[in-house]
C-alpha cells in the first residue's frame, strides 16, 4: 500500500514486521529480539496498547492501566522488554503531568454545585 509513497519507504520495514515476537514466534519471518528492526518494534507496542486501549465493534477497551499490565506481561514473550520499560516510564510521566494538570479542573468544578443534586 505505502510502496509506491516515496517519503514512507523507509517505513515498509517498520510495518512489515511489527508482529514479530521478541521470543522469535511471530511472523512473517520469525525473527527474535534485535533481529526485528528497532521501529517494528516500537511501532509493535504502540500499536498493540492502542488496539486494547480503544473500543472494537466486539469489546469495550480496556482501562490503561490494564493494557500496560499486558505489556508488561508479555515483555521478552511479544514485546522488547526495554522498549515496554521505556513506553510505560513514559506513559506514567505523561500521565502524572495530565492528572496533574486534570487537578485544577477537578478543584474548579469540586466548587460547582454538582448537577445531581
Amino acid at each position: 500500500i505505502i510502496q509506491p509513497i516515496n517519503f514512507l519507504s523507509q517505513a515498509i520495514p517498520l510495518i512489515y514486521y511489527h508482529h514479530e515476537f521478541y521470543n522469535g514466534k511471530g511472523y512473517p519471518d520469525g525473527r527474535k529480539g534485535e533481529d526485528i528492526p528497532l521501529g517494528a518494534r516500537i511501532l509493535q507496542i504502540a500499536d498493540a496498547f492502542d488496539a486494547m486501549t480503544s473500543d472494537r465493534p466486539y469489546r469495550k477497551a480496556l482501562p490503561d492501566g490494564m493494557a500496560l499490565s499486558e505489556l508488561k506481561k508479555f515483555s521478552g514473550i511479544q514485546f522488547d522488554p526495554e522498549i515496554v520499560r521505556v513506553f510505560i516510564r513514559e506513559f506514567e510521566k505523561k500521565r502524572g503531568i495530565s492528572s496533574m494538570a486534570g487537578m485544577d479542573i477537578d478543584v474548579k468544578e469540586a466548587s460547582a454545585k454538582p448537577e445531581f443534586f
